[in-house]
């Protein structure tokens, strides 16, 4: 198995570093004067005597990190943790009788079990509205570069109703909750790589993602359209940060770091503005403990990147992002979001958007061939959730009827042409993602703004 199997491994099952030599110990990083303006808090992992424990810093503005301190005070590791989505809470893994989850306050009192003892429960996360948890059961205790079988598990906040949505698989591990109730996980399933998977919460209409390399910790983009991971893909030893659709589809890279130096374990602010990381160097693609890591911030577009200058642990560095408790609630989709919408850097197209009684949506893409032959008027239709910021609707392209009044609808050809996605991030910003059926169109994906609104519509927040 290569190190990336190692790196994975690592930090899901020997964050104590049992598993390897002694690791060493990480300074957390020392008091900064902050400067003018927060631009939030960062909770991590760092090691204290060679164990990892979970530290919480602020970050300046200009993306310094400082007053790194210890959250908890467990003699045990504790590794992997997720915040509440209000920002009150921290869920996590430690190393007590076995592995388990536990939830913790914001500001390190409350300390609860949420697992039987013992137990091998790793890789919490929350679900968006904050009355649930997703993680993993391990079927044993973990072996060095021994990956084992799994069940990603889903209970209430409080530990109770704990079920399995997908039992017995090998190593899928890391699941993360969106705000589309999809779950992302990383796994070996059907593939000797890891590769990225996505499910519904319930664990059915299971997809694969990635294929062709080790693909590994995803993460979704605050208002579930994007996800970011770490791969191994380039060859060469090289670790760097990728993003894709929320359906695999338009895989880019984000960071370009050569060896010795490594990038990945990705986290986005709640705004979705910003991108924490961890970066090190010579790390074997983060599976060395004693490699020198740091907390790293960029741009979601991969640009300025930035050092927090706060070392953190080199295997399981896991920053994570404190919500915003000031930040609105994701949107959902209502009839307020009707009206015209488009890409101000491609004026001239758009859509137009119609949310209608009965949960209908109804949405025309006035667009152009991919040939530049003609304007094309793309048609989309289906339901929506009124719980959710994102609709599919499947679409077809009409063609060869002609004006009136020379109009027959028996001249009239409705071809299928596939999907389109609109994902809100609030009420006048949000995004449109494509899969066509047909030569020319691809997928894609277009950033969209309101133009115009119905009026007499008001968006609840």
């Amino acid at each position: 198995m290569g190190s990336y199997v190692r790196q994975a491994i690592a930090a899901v099952l020997a964050p104590s570093c049992a598993a390897f030599s002694s690791c060493a110990a990480a300074d957390a990083g020392t008091d900064v004067a902050l400067g003018v303006g927060m631009a939030g808090r960062i909770a991590f992992v760092s090691q204290q005597s060679s164990v990892n424990h979970i530290y919480l810093m602020d970050l300046a503005a200009s993306g310094v990190g400082a007053n790194a301190n210890r959250l908890t005070n467990d003699a045990e590791a504790e590794n992997y943790p997720s915040w509440s989505p209000d920002g009150k809470r921290l869920a996590y893994q430690r190393d007590l009788n076995g592995s388990a989850i536990y939830v913790i306050n914001g500001d390190g009192t409350g300390e609860q079990r949420l697992s039987p003892t013992p137990g091998f429960d790793v890789t919490p996360s929350w679900s968006a509205d904050g009355t649930q948890i997703v993680y993993v059961r391990l079927h044993e205790a973990p072996q060095p570069n021994v990956p084992p079988m799994t069940d990603i598990r889903v209970m209430n906040a409080d530990g109770t109703g704990d079920h399995a949505i997908l039992p017995n698989t090998l190593f899928s591990v890391e699941p993360r909750w969106s705000v589309n109730n999809e779950l992302v996980f990383m796994s070996y399933m059907n593939s000797s790589d890891l590769e990225i998977y996505v499910m519904n919460v319930d664990g059915i209409d299971l997809r694969q993602l990635t294929s062709g390399a080790n693909n590994a910790d995803p993460v979704w983009s605050p208002d579930g359209t994007r996800i970011t991971f770490g791969s191994d893909r380039e060859g060469g030893n090289k670790l760097n940060i990728f993003v894709m659709n929320a359906d695999g589809s338009q895989q880019q890279q984000l960071t370009h770091f050569d060896v010795p130096y490594e990038a990945g374990d990705t986290n986005w602010s709640s705004d979705g503005k910003k991108i924490a990381f961890e970066y090190d160097i010579s790390g074997m693609k983060q599976s060395d403990p004693n490699a020198y890591a740091e907390v790293w911030t960029m741009n979601p577009d991969g640009s300025g990147e930035i050092s927090t200058g706060v070392q953190c642990s080199g295997v399981g560095c896991a920053p994570r992002w404190q919500p915003n408790a000031s930040t609105p609630p994701p949107i959902t989709i209502g009839g307020y979001m009707s009206g015209n919408w488009f890409n101000p850097q491609q004026s001239g197209s758009g859509f137009q958007i119609e949310a209608a009684t009965n949960n209908v949506m109804v949405a025309i893409w006035f667009v152009y061939a991919p040939d530049g032959s003609s304007q094309n008027w793309i048609y989309a239709q289906g339901t929506y959730d009124k719980t959710s910021s994102s609709v599919t609707l499947p679409a077809i392209l009409s063609t060869g009827a002609k004006f009136p009044p020379n109009f027959k609808s028996s001249d009239l050809t409705q071809t299928a042409w596939g999907n389109i996605t609109f994902s809100f991030t609030d009420c006048n910003n949000g995004r449109a993602t494509w899969s066509s059926l047909l030569p020319g169109y691809a997928t894609g994906a277009l950033s969209i703004t309101r133009l115009t609104q119905i009026d007499g519509t008001t968006c609840p927040h």
